[in-house]
């Protein structure tokens, strides 16, 4: 057996911007694409002493002895493209995004594994179509050598799986500002409604770092504020925070980007008990101001702050709805709040860890909620915040499923008697709900929180959710289309509508709005493509995003061995698949996403009886996968399988599904 090796490397990952689409729409030009991309980067890495370790369909891994000769190879690289980008049309254009780190990695045959190459991966997700982007390891390691490459800190970034952030820095090629423009846009190129409002992340201007909490949850408060008025539609806190470390981008294209015609941006510095806010309204299609001030005050006015700027930004509309949005805002104040400030600060440290993807920041997050419930136990929110830490804590595996929702509901319970009109209160109950298998109160709860608050997205996909397990596409599709655009970089509503389009075989508009954001969320991303080719029987294909994808998820992840297992099951090869099932059991005992990837590695065998045995264990759990068992085509057979129709017996749930009809 050959024993692996650890050396320090400077390893390079590549990708192609809009590739994957471009595949669907037109083969041909994508194939003369991918073969030009390849003979303008293969002769640099060779030129730069670079290995190329290995292509996964548009992507290069590379690993150099030297960071100064990496970096050099990568400008040279995008030099080159950018030549012959300029003499081609726009959609002959290669936009490439490169990224480098240095770090140890592991020589295993041909291959290299570690964290440097998966550093790499999502360094490169975070550089602009034509651009390249290093870690502070390579920075540091090349800046003295490399004077005629200028370098710009864009800030410290929070890396999947990764526990302290990295500083990483964007390379200043000669030729930046001529490079072909490109950005995302919604799939079907809306206007930029005004009562659209997107609230950007509040910055920080304090001396002390630890505030972020504070004007992160300033942010959340104006968009939950705003929110409150019928008329206006507010983009989620979820899309909005992408855009908190990205302070170069112009609001126009911000505002392009998540159809957004109004933008509010501000600054805030708390020091003590003083708090000084500065906020300005923007029309984000011609970056005019429309409104601006400067809020001076004690800490304990920060409730009567958020509600001013607020209703001021409704007032901003010259229209006759105006005074009835500032009503609305006005009379929400204070019904689900708290006057404590101890307990106030509390919660927002909770809201502020409660998105982070580490299990240790949802453990404090749900510590923090405890302890602004323990100051002012009439606070409705945090115990909202609290419940949606259980549900989120259960990913990881340590707090059972069931037990999980159950501590979420007795919360949400709390909450709602302290405030029966609190949406966010009843978007959370639909969560819990659906989670037990509760299926018509879960549609309930979903549709009294829209009822509430119209711009609230989660309820949106809640209710969505419960209309695809059903059969109704045609009612899911709309309102996963609503989330959607309430929420457009939400990993789930992105995710989730792309699947839908293609169960209805609407490939293009799926491939479009999932590639759209492949560069926040690339295990998605991933995932979502594997999927797709394994139902267009492109297996080879397939297994080429699944190499991608466990750059992202880890080669041992439950995830990647359950894709793994799948796709060599569909090759045939029942002894290796049999062989990763025994992995995965013995990885993660009774956890509800390995039950769930075992069962799909038995139906790819063609294993009925045990596909069958792992889905009624799903149920058993609450885990079993209701969408796309009854829509997905990957499942046509089990939908012809008289035990299916006897499995969704046990659910109070009426199928609208042609292929289940006795």
């Amino acid at each position: 057996m050959e024993r692996e090796q650890v050396n320090l490397a400077a390893i390079m990952f590549t990708d192609i911007v809009g590739y994957t689409s471009l595949t669907e729409s037109n083969e041909n030009l994508a194939l003369t694409l991918l073969d030009e991309h390849r003979k303008i980067v293969r002769p640099l890495i060779e030129a730069h002493g670079g290995k190329e370790v290995k292509t996964m369909g548009d992507a290069f891994l590379v690993e150099f002895t030297s960071a100064a000769e990496a970096v050099k190879c990568a400008s040279e690289i995008q030099e080159s493209l950018f030549r012959f980008n300029s003499k081609r049309k726009p959609a002959e254009r290669i936009l490439l995004r490169i990224g480098i780190h240095l770090g140890d990695v592991i020589h295993s045959g041909r291959d290299v594994y570690g964290d440097a190459v998966n550093l790499a991966s999502r360094i490169e997700r975070l550089s602009e179509p034509g651009g390249v982007t290093v870690s502070r390891q390579v920075y540091d390691s090349v800046r003295s050598k490399l004077r005629e490459i200028r370098f710009e800190s864009i800030g410290m970034r929070q890396m999947k799986n990764v526990e302290n952030p990295l500083e990483v820095f964007k390379v200043t090629l000669p030729s930046e500002e001529d490079s072909p423009n490109f950005h995302y846009t919604l799939p079907d190129e809306e206007a930029q409604p005004r009562n659209r409002i997107a609230v950007l992340p509040f910055v920080n201007i304090g001396p002390d770092s630890t505030n972020e909490f504070f004007a992160d949850g300033l942010t959340e408060e104006l968009i939950s504020r705003l929110s409150q008025a019928k008329d206006l539609r507010v983009i989620a806190r979820t899309s909005a925070m992408n855009y908190k470390n990205d302070r170069q981008k112009k609001l126009r294209d911000i505002g392009r980007e998540l159809g957004a015609g109004t933008v509010v941006e501000g600054s805030v510095r708390k020091a003590g008990n003083k708090v000084r806010v500065n906020v300005q309204v923007v029309n984000a299609v011609n970056e005019e101001h429309l409104w601006s001030s400067t809020y001076d005050r004690n800490l304990d006015d920060i409730f009567e702050i958020q509600t001013d700027i607020a209703t001021k930004v409704a007032d901003s509309f010259s229209s006759n709805l105006a005074p009835l949005m500032t009503k609305q805002i006005r009379d929400s104040q204070g019904k689900d709040e708290t006057e404590d400030v101890t307990a106030y600060t509390y919660f927002l440290r909770g809201r502020h860890l409660l998105f982070s993807e580490s299990e240790s920041s949802i453990k404090q997050a749900i510590e923090f909620f405890t302890k602004s419930i323990e100051v002012d136990p009439t606070f409705a929110r945090a115990y909202v915040g609290r419940a949606q830490g259980y549900l989120e804590i259960t990913d990881f595996a340590h707090l059972p499923f069931v037990e999980g929702a159950r501590r979420a509901e007795a919360d949400v319970k709390s909450a709602l008697e302290l405030d029966p009109d609190l949406a966010e209160a009843h978007a959370t109950m639909s969560q819990v709900r659906h989670a037990l298998d509760e299926f018509s109160e879960a549609e309930a709860e979903a549709k009294r929180a829209i009822e509430l608050n119209p711009s609230l997205a989660d309820a949106y996909h809640a209710l969505g959710t419960l209309k695809w397990e059903t059969g109704d596409i045609a009612a899911c599709t709309e309102l996963y289309e609503t989330a959607y655009k309430l929420d457009p970089l939400k990993e789930e509503n992105v995710g989730m509508l792309a699947e839908i389009y293609f169960e209805q075989g609407k490939d293009e508009e799926a491939l479009k709005i999932v590639s759209s954001i492949e560069h926040l969320y690339p295990q998605m991303f991933y995932g979502n493509m594997i999927v797709y080719y394994v139902t267009k029987h492109n297996l080879p294909k397939a297994s080429e995003f699944l190499d991608k994808f466990a750059l992202e998820a880890g080669r041992d992840s439950i995830f990647t061995l359950g894709l793994e297992g799948m796709l060599v099951a569909y090759k045939g090869e029942k002894n290796r698949a049999l062989e990763i099932i025994t992995q995965i059991e013995h990885l993660s005992g009774q956890d509800t996403s390995a039950v769930s990837s075992i069962a799909n590695v038995y139906y790819a065998l063609g294993d009925m009886d045990k596909f069958f045995e792992f889905l009624n264990r799903s149920m058993d759990i609450h885990a079993l996968m209701l969408g796309p068992l009854v829509n997905s085509a990957m499942y046509a057979n089990a939908r012809k399988d008289p035990r299916l129709r006897k499995l969704l017996e046990r659910l109070d749930l009426k199928i609208n599904l042609p292929s289940l009809a006795t």
